[in-house]
């Protein structure tokens, strides 16, 4: 898809969302978004699969089929494992933590143990450094505070409090 038709479809949305629309043309551009979504460049996927979920939701009162999502999340995960460095550890993590609070039978169990390790190595660079050593945008670090934040951390350390204390800071610092 041409970066001019993203661009159009994601700032009739933005519109929509403040207000200005009804929930007829929400739902139109819901519509043109999943009929898009195959010509979406895979970088700006979890973006716009974000957006459409959130649009989906809005109009119909319901949310996305779940195996139209989880196809167009495995894109991006197909194209992260394959090289594509457009595409973060961070993003990969968010997009399986999805999948998982749906329904985690859905999800392979390497992915897990992947999503569990990358838990595991976030909140010892925390616990170590306090900060993430392995990010390259201030976004990207909001995003994996955040994730983190929403996980069970008493899973991960005996220092839940401490841990939190730091997701906190490096939130508002960001």
């Amino acid at each position: 898809m041409n970066v001019t038709v993203e661009n159009s479809l994601r700032e009739r949305a933005v519109r929509l969302l403040g207000g200005q629309g009804a929930k007829r043309d929400t739902r139109l551009v819901a519509d043109a978004m999943e009929r898009a979504m195959d010509d979406v460049d895979v970088s700006r996927l979890p973006e716009f699969l974000e957006l459409y979920t959130l649009l989906y939701r809005v109009s119909y009162n319901a949310t996305p089929d779940p195996a139209f999502i989880d196809r167009h999340a495995e894109r991006c995960f197909q194209a992260w494992l394959h090289g594509d460095r457009r595409i973060d550890d961070t993003t990969v993590a968010c997009m399986l933590r999805e999948r998982i609070a749906r329904d985690p039978r859905t999800v392979p169990a390497e992915r897990l143990h992947w999503y569990c390790d990358r838990i595991v190595a976030w909140c010892d660079q925390i616990a170590r450094t306090g900060r993430f050593t392995d990010t390259r945008t201030p976004a990207e670090v909001s995003r994996r505070a955040t994730l983190l934040l929403h996980e069970d951390l008493y899973a991960y350390t005996d220092d839940v409090a401490g841990l939190r204390a730091c997701l906190n800071n490096l939130l508002i610092s960001e």
